[in-house]
């Protein structure tokens, strides 16, 4: 079993991080990508000598990075409210080690992706397994003793059950559907998206600790709880994380379950599927902003207040940046920021339908904190999925910057979602109250741990996650045929593609190829 990391998710779809290969995909639906984007009959290898550029991108997370970096062979400008870009993608350092607050892996890169990370000049590496642990009932179980902490094999029967039906849903192009995302397609599969994941399980009569283990995933992956997540988009996700061929075969353990701390796998260690960088997924952030063609083109501290589509089709953001109110004139506008966001800066452009599509999606909260330890406090996974905890997982932050036998200053990574999707009392907490809710739970399993925490770094997330429920496949419906979203402004975003990393890079694309599209009928 796939436990989450702490914070967000993977991204699950590398191959649509192929700058080559989008930028064919792109030539296909808008042409002459190399002659130009010739909004308002200019070129745009600079600004237009009234100032106007040609895209300005609003939200430096993954989809408005994709899209400014996609773009940049023109004249566009990214503005990004937060000091640093990255978005659910950020990082921090505590003497010479680093951490990551929001997402923290991808998996095993195929070859569009390392092209990808050649062509940014970063290199990813395999995080040294074992990679997974559980923690239920204050016993800590190794990954080769899941089926124990299941606690009979009828609840590994149906832990089989459920995720050789789900790898049957997958089988029939949901997963497809879903990252594209092809909407005709969308339609057909609607009726899975008529009732949540925790309604199916029940149908089907899956196991209460199961549907824990269920739980604890989608809350990891997604922020939400299984009983607010639609069946159809969970599919694509949890299929990946829970199939195993010979699942029904399985039996739960007969000996005891060993010291988690000293205890050697009984199997031999495969190459790990689950990847990161040698200091963070940040490192991909701060390639993406470092490259040439997007030098003087990303304003930090620079948060959108006013977004307007003026009588000649231009459009004009207005932004604050230092105190000082400020504003720049494009021919096309990418909103790359939470929904809720675009809708409350959006003044004009979009039509009322649609603002009431992005008024209407829900978000939810989540909080990440990395402690500081004097010594480190587990390394015999990489992190450990909590069944029965205010947080869903553990993390060996230092685990690809330390060797295997380090014991000296670590830190540990702790990732808190609501308790489900309405759920947003952990923003009001304050970090000491935060920290202490945490450690009271890691002292169950890490007996002692907080007598050796030095320090610690809180991190809130307002808008962590769209919340994909029941009939979301609507709201995507709308969101992507609505008139007013192709030109001049273009929406980007996971909730426009999925709740994942993969989600918000495709948004990108898909912003970067509407953009050309336009381009084609502006004169």
């Amino acid at each position: 079993m796939r436990t989450p990391p702490p914070g967000i998710h993977p991204v699950r779809s590398p191959r649509h991080l192929s700058r080559r290969r989008l930028l064919q995909l792109a030539a296909a639906v808008g042409g002459g990508l190399a002659g130009g984007l010739a909004l308002g009959g200019r070129r745009a290898a600079r600004a237009s000598d009234d100032g106007t550029r040609d895209v300005v991108v609003v939200g430096g997370g993954l989809s408005g990075l994709v899209a400014a970096w996609m773009m940049s062979d023109h004249d566009v400008l990214l503005l990004e409210a937060e000091d640093e870009a990255g978005g659910r993608i950020c990082a921090g350092e505590w003497n010479g080690l680093t951490y990551s607050l929001g997402a923290a892996y991808t998996g095993k890169p195929d070859a569009d992706m390392k092209g990808f990370y050649r062509e940014i000049g970063v290199t990813s590496v395999p995080v040294p397994p074992p990679v997974d642990g559980m923690a239920l009932g204050g016993v800590l179980y190794p990954d080769d003793y899941v089926g124990a902490a299941m606690g009979s094999d009828a609840a590994i029967q149906s832990y089989a059950k459920m995720a050789n039906e789900l790898a049957r849903l997958e089988d029939t192009g949901i997963g497809q559907a879903v990252y594209t995302p092809d909407l005709a397609a969308l339609r057909g599969f609607r009726k899975l998206d008529r009732f949540t994941l925790k309604r199916w399980l029940d149908a089907h009569g899956i196991d209460d600790i199961v549907q824990r283990f269920v739980d604890v995933e989608c809350r990891g992956l997604f922020g939400v709880s299984h009983a607010d997540f639609s069946l159809l988009f969970s599919i694509p996700e949890l299929s990946y994380n829970f199939y195993a061929p010979g699942l029904a075969r399985e039996r739960m353990p007969t000996e005891p379950v060993p010291d988690f701390h000293t205890y050697a796998p009984r199997k031999a260690l495969a190459e790990s599927d689950t990847w990161t960088f040698a200091t963070g997924m940040m490192e991909v952030v701060d390639a993406m902003v470092a490259q040439p063609t997007l030098a003087g083109r990303v304003e930090t501290g620079a948060r959108a207040t006013r977004v307007k589509v003026n009588r000649d089709r231009s459009v004009t953001v207005h932004y604050r940046q230092g105190g000082t109110n400020r504003s720049v004139k494009a021919y096309a506008a990418v909103l790359a920021t939470p929904a809720p966001v675009t809708a409350k800066i959006v003044e004009s452009g979009l039509s009322d339908e649609l603002m009431a599509a992005l008024r209407s999606i829900r978000y939810t909260t989540y909080v990440t904190m990395a402690l500081f330890t004097r010594e480190r406090l587990f390394r015999n996974a990489w992190n450990i999925a909590c069944l029965d905890t205010p947080f869903t997982t553990l993390n060996d932050a230092v685990r690809t910057q330390v060797p295997m036998d380090h014991d000296g200053e670590s830190i540990l990574g702790v990732a808190m979602p609501p308790a489900d999707a309405a759920d947003g009392s952990l923003l009001g907490m304050s970090d000491d109250a935060l920290v202490a809710r945490a450690l009271k739970d890691v002292e169950r399993y890490l007996p002692g741990a907080g007598a050796k925490v030095l320090g610690s770094d809180v991190k809130r997330f307002e808008h962590a996650f769209p919340v994909f429920g029941p009939g979301y496949e609507r709201t995507l419906q709308a969101l992507h045929n609505d008139p007013s979203a192709r030109g001049p402004l273009f929406l980007a975003g996971d909730y426009t593609v999925y709740p994942t990393l993969g989600g918000a890079a495709v948004s990108g694309e898909l912003a970067d190829r509407r953009v050309r599209a336009y381009a084609e009928t502006v004169e």
